[in-house]
């Protein structure tokens, strides 16, 4: 599958699910532990007042408006047109662009932080090495990278969702110290690396990295 194969059919598949997705983040967030707001708070934390920040890949941008609301100057793209129209109905005072993160909207060293969140599985393992190279070329020196996204070690291409709707969309569940070696790989430091509900049918993986200044 060629860079264009795969952005084109996510785009379509989460154009067709949009409104029912954003049914079902909206239930997911409320589902929520603790340790996830936490690491969404330290980013936060990191990233205030360092200068912009992007959401890559925000969707329906409830995190995103999470993050505004925590004093971030933040910006959101994502792949589905209709997810960023509901994201600026939602908060019309974020800048909610239509993108992709093979192709950040940004200058070279231009922003404090990069969240990724719940996006990567999407993005094939031949392609995974260019979208965390974007990552750290937009990074300023000493810029945040979060992470979220599936714990696994398994592909498959997801053809139904969110409502029985038709889907395209690849699908690659990552080992944790595979997801940390490719951002190793291009220059990140691994400042934090966790598993949430290892034991569950559904585990997740979280890496906070930052460029060196």
């Amino acid at each position: 599958m060629t860079d264009i194969d795969w952005i084109e059919s996510t785009r379509t598949s989460y154009d067709t699910v949009a409104d029912s997705y954003t049914d079902f983040v909206d239930a997911a967030i409320g589902r929520w532990d603790p340790f996830v707001w936490a690491f969404l708070d330290a980013f936060a934390a990191l990233s205030k007042a360092k200068g912009p920040v992007l959401d890559a890949g925000c969707g329906p941008g409830r995190v995103t408006a999470h993050l505004k609301d925590k004093g971030l100057e933040i910006s959101g793209i994502d792949l589905s047109p209709r997810l960023i129209e509901i994201a600026r109905t939602h908060r019309p005072d974020i800048d909610f662009t239509v993108g992709s993160i093979t192709q950040l909207p940004v200058d070279a060293a231009h922003l404090a932080g990069i969240i990724c969140w719940w996006v990567l599985h999407h993005v094939p393992d031949d392609s995974i090495g260019a979208v965390i190279g974007q990552f750290f070329e937009k990074l300023q020196p000493g810029g945040v990278l979060l992470l979220g996204g599936h714990l696994g070690s398994s592909t498959h291409t997801k053809t139904e969702g969110y409502g029985g709707h038709p889907m395209n969309v690849h699908m690659a569940k990552r080992p944790l110290e595979a997801v940390a070696e490719t951002l190793e790989e291009h220059g990140f430091v691994i400042d934090l690396q966790a598993t949430l509900d290892p034991r569950s049918t559904a585990p997740s993986l979280v890496v906070l990295a930052h460029k060196p200044m």
